[in-house]
This record gives C-alpha cells, structure tokens and sequence, in this order.
C-alpha cells in the first residue's frame, strides 16, 4: 500500500496536468514537465549550509537565448562565455533563503553536468559559510515558474531534527518553510 508521503508528492506532480492549459508551443508540447531539485544540507560543524540543484539545461538555454537575443549552450563544446554567470545571477534573482527570517547570502560555486549520456542534467552547487545554528529555513523557490506555468521545484532539506524534510514550490505558493 503507498504511504501518505507517496500519494501527496504523486498528487503534487500530477496536480498542474489537470488544469485548463494555455495555448502551447510546439516545444512545450514535446517536453511537458518542468522539474528542479534542491538539495540542502547544514554542516552544524562546519556553519555551512551547502546546496545542490539539479536543473535541466535545455529550459534555461532557451530563457537565456531569448533574453540574449543569440543562441546559448551550456555544458558543451560551444558552451557560451557567460553561461556560469548567466546561471549565477539567475539562480541568484530566483532561489532566496532565510534562516530565522534573516536573509542567507550563499556563494555560486560553480555546475557541473549529468553523465554524459543525459547531457540535460546539470548540477549547481551552492554554499553559505559562517551560519549559525537555525530553527527555521525559508525557502523562496521561484526557478522558471514566470516562463512555466506548471514548473515544480522540489527542495529536500537534511534537517537534524526532523530528517529530511520535501517541500515542493509552484506558482503562487513559491515561498516554503521547514522546521530545522
């Protein structure tokens, strides 16, 4: 029999489907989800809290190259000049966290794509040093939800407490909080 936990994040991810759709592009028809994941892990020893997100680069590509008006790869051979700043500031805009309600300044430390035979995957790393011990994380997960209505960003949050902890951030409910 499936555990609640199961049942909730299967509903979570089937939930979007089941709205009325806008009009779609022949692109958003041949690649319907829309998917990051955060890992997020408090080194207490450390006062770090290190994050990972594991993102599919096609959607960003596409985001980027619109903006820039001209064609940007990331993670190949033709990979573009400013794609580790392109994702740094974006990443930056939209992933925001709070320990106890005072903003968290982390540091880009850089990607790092999938095997090679997923080229799409790509991992960003993330770190804020010298933070105290916390009772509470907010997590502000707005990564792609503009360019995607059905966009869904799953946070794992390792917490001492509670163990891992899953939100999930969609339009309009971007902002989650966990019990650390």
């Amino acid at each position: 029999m499936p555990s609640f936990l199961t049942i909730s994040l299967l509903c979570s991810i089937l939930w979007p489907f089941s709205l009325a759709k806008p009009a779609q592009t022949m692109a958003e028809k041949d690649h319907p989800i829309y998917l990051s994941v955060a890992e997020i892990d408090y080194k207490e020893e450390e006062q770090a809290l290190q994050i990972s997100i594991k993102l599919f680069v096609d959607d960003f590509e596409q985001l980027f190259s619109k903006r820039l008006g001209e064609t940007v790869e990331i993670g190949t051979d033709r990979e573009h000049p400013q794609a580790n700043e392109l994702l740094a500031n974006y990443v930056q805009q939209h992933f925001k966290l709070k320990a106890d309600g005072q903003a968290i300044q982390y540091k880009y430390l850089g990607k790092e794509m999938g095997e090679k035979r997923n080229i799409y995957e790509c991992y960003v790393f993330l770190e804020a040093k010298n933070l105290s011990p916390f009772a509470e994380l907010t997590i502000n997960n707005s990564l792609l939800i503009e360019e995607h209505f059905n966009q869904l960003n799953f946070a794992a949050c390792h917490t001492k407490s509670q163990g891992v902890q899953k939100v999930i951030s969609r339009k309009g409910r971007e902002v989650q909080k966990v019990r650390w």
